[in-house]
């Protein structure tokens, strides 16, 4: 885990936290996939506004609903994945797009 938390009521640091760090706490049992949904949500809801790093994020109980699964499937035993590494580790996908202009048409091309 990481060495200096500034967040001390989570039980990590989530600006600082690597996603080892996030696998190595799921497995030694310090919180579950369920509480990091959580955790980061808030993060984001607290944030975004002023960031705008995200236009939007899945519905939460959808988000709540695969992590309480992935929690489910930790338990039993059964880990996804390369060694389970990063079973039960939320992700962000930051999808870029580039948009050509085709001309006087006004024809739009994302790439």
């Amino acid at each position: 885990m990481t060495k200096f938390n500034t967040h001390p009521s989570l039980p990590f640091d989530p600006l600082t936290a690597t996603a080892e760090d996030v696998s190595q706490g799921l497995k030694a049992g310090n919180f579950t996939s369920e509480d990091l949904v959580h955790i980061y949500l808030s993060r984001i809801e607290k944030y975004n506004g002023h960031l705008k790093a995200l236009i939007s994020t899945a519905p939460k109980e959808k988000l709540l609903e695969a992590a309480r699964k992935l929690d489910q499937e930790r338990r039993k035993g059964k880990l996804r994945g390369r060694e389970g590494r990063l079973h039960g580790v939320p992700i962000i996908v930051k999808v870029g797009h580039s948009i050509i202009s085709q001309g006087e048409g006004e024809q739009w091309t994302t790439i």
